[in-house]
């Protein structure tokens, strides 16, 4: 069993990429531009917002978005929807 939070590595990407504990399946991590794209917000807005559960922070400095998390994060604002 592995632990929780586990960080495992991307094959292509070289990121660490937190992989689910539940499917076994890897998250994809996204930069600024892409998260912001799928929440339909502006750059500035979500660097701003250091308290979003999806922020995975890997180093100081760097900082991606888990694409599982915000799309928890969306669902739990839209109803599900």
């Amino acid at each position: 069993m592995r632990a929780a939070g586990a960080i495992f590595y991307g094959e292509k990407s070289g990121l660490a990429v937190p992989r689910s504990e539940t499917t076994g399946t890897n998250d994809q991590l996204l930069d600024v531009d892409q998260a912001a794209e799928r929440l339909g917000v502006t750059r500035d807005w979500l660097r701003r917002r250091r308290e979003l559960p999806f922020i995975v922070r890997l180093s100081q400095g760097v900082v991606r978005y888990s694409s599982r998390g915000l799309e928890r994060y969306l669902a739990a604002r839209t109803g599900g929807r």
